[in-house]
């Protein structure tokens, strides 16, 4: 009584929502997102977090990404998890729905040992976005001026007055 039956066929997403889109979009624009990040751009309640992207890696939308390294998630939390990165099937789908997107799945790909990198910068950048802050990604302002796409620059940060900062991460 009470057990799953282990053939059971997944549950996938048919009809797409305004949520899974803004779950798809978000992990197109940042390439990579743990589900706290995610939850900033979509509103999601935790445990409803959990099962969008659940339903949204059966049915090929989403991949997740294991975190190792120096990460250190702002919530306090020990276990470094996961982090989840959209599928060339999500972009599909993105498209099917009208949005012009110019990369393909193996652009936004972030080597692993990069991940906790990315991650910490995302976290620092959008805690200031919060207090006023503005936040250009790393490969939109290496690309408006010609910088290396391997170089260790995270962003570009403009503070509220206008002060424009040039970050990167080290982790101890």
């Amino acid at each position: 009584m009470g057990e799953k039956k282990k053939n059971q066929p997944r549950q996938v997403i048919k009809y797409p929502t305004e949520k899974d889109i803004g779950f798809l979009l978000c992990t197109y624009e940042y390439r990579v997102l743990t589900l706290l990040q995610v939850r900033r751009f979509v509103e999601l309640t935790e445990c409803y977090s959990q099962r969008k992207k659940k339903l949204l890696i059966d049915s090929g939308y989403l991949q997740g990404y294991s975190i190792s390294g120096g990460y250190q998630p702002p919530n306090g939390q020990v276990a470094q998890g996961k982090a989840y990165g959209i599928t060339g099937k999500g972009i599909t789908l993105l498209r099917k729905h009208g949005y012009e997107l110019s990369l393909n799945a193996d652009a936004l790909r972030i080597p692993g040992n990069q991940l906790p990198y990315l991650l910490t910068s995302y976290d620092v950048a959008f805690s200031l976005c919060d207090v006023g802050w503005q936040f250009e990604q790393s490969r939109h302002f290496k690309a408006r001026l010609n910088l290396n796409r391997q170089g260790v620059v995270k962003g570009l940060l403009t503070s509220p007055t206008g002060a424009k900062w040039v970050f990167f991460v080290t982790l101890a």
